[in-house]
């Protein structure tokens, strides 16, 4: 596992910088966030490595006799505080799995937003782990590009980027996630 798993949400930076000026962050109900680009490029990679990890989880649980509900739950609420309209899984109703519409992760969008960052690296940490202990060989991860990467593209949509932007960057996010985690898991 990397000592920081921040590095996933580098590789997401590395992917999208170039698009910081289309990406928006969606404000509180009652406020309206200001953010320099680097802050705006950190929410963003959050929000897709948050993405990218409900849908590895979501395909690895379908195929296996583990479940990782409570870690796409998880996934799925750092999604509804960093980016909203991300909150439900592509393609579904905005159900997760034993769960409400939309997931629910305690947080009514009001305080807590220092907390992101750090349920985010231990979310992502705690995902890593979760997919050494299932025993999913760094090389198996390919089979779960399609789900991952269809919800890279939701949440690349969900930033503000255009749709053509959002077909470019999706593969190439993806393929870069891909490969830090199986950089990651080669390496314990």
């Amino acid at each position: 596992m990397p000592a920081d798993t921040m590095e996933l949400a580098y590789a997401v930076i590395g992917e999208i910088g170039a698009d910081v000026a289309d990406i928006t962050i969606p404000g509180g109900t009652t406020r309206q966030l200001h953010l320099p680009g680097a802050d705006i490029l950190l929410l963003a990679g959050l929000t897709v490595v948050s993405a990218f990890f409900r849908g590895l989880l979501t395909g690895i649980a379908a195929d296996t006799s583990e479940t990782g509900d409570d870690l796409v739950r998880r996934f799925t609420g750092l999604l509804h505080r960093l980016a909203p309209g991300t909150a439900g899984p592509a393609g579904s109703n905005g159900t997760v799995p034993g769960g409400e519409p939309g997931g629910d992760d305690g947080d009514d969008g009001g305080g807590g937003d220092g907390d992101v960052l750090a349920d985010f690296r231990q979310a992502a940490a705690d995902a890593e782990a979760a997919l050494a202990r299932l025993g999913v060989a760094a090389g198996a991860l390919g089979q779960y590009v399609a789900g991952a990467q269809a919800e890279v593209a939701a949440a690349i949509a969900s930033l503000g980027l255009r749709d053509e932007r959002v077909q470019v960057l999706a593969p190439a996010t993806t393929a870069r996630l891909i490969g830090q985690v199986h950089t990651d898991l080669t390496a314990t």
